[in-house]
């Protein structure tokens, strides 16, 4: 039987690991989280501790750098 590769992302980013690969602070990522319910269409789980984890963000996802 074949496996199929799953096309959804790892949530395995603290908040501010996060908002170094999107190139923002975190309070940006914890301020869009609280106002819009997502950053850009990413939308983390909560830990049983309340914390969140973030997808990983894929290179297409990233924003360009200039």
């Amino acid at each position: 039987m074949p496996t199929s590769t799953s096309s959804r992302p790892s949530y395995e980013l603290t908040t501010a690991e996060f908002a170094r690969q999107a190139g923002v602070t975190p309070e940006a990522i914890r301020r869009a989280l609280s106002e819009k319910g997502s950053y850009f269409g990413a939308i983390p789980i909560r830990r049983p501790n309340g914390r969140f984890l973030w997808p990983s963000m894929s290179p297409e996802v990233r924003s360009p750098q200039s």
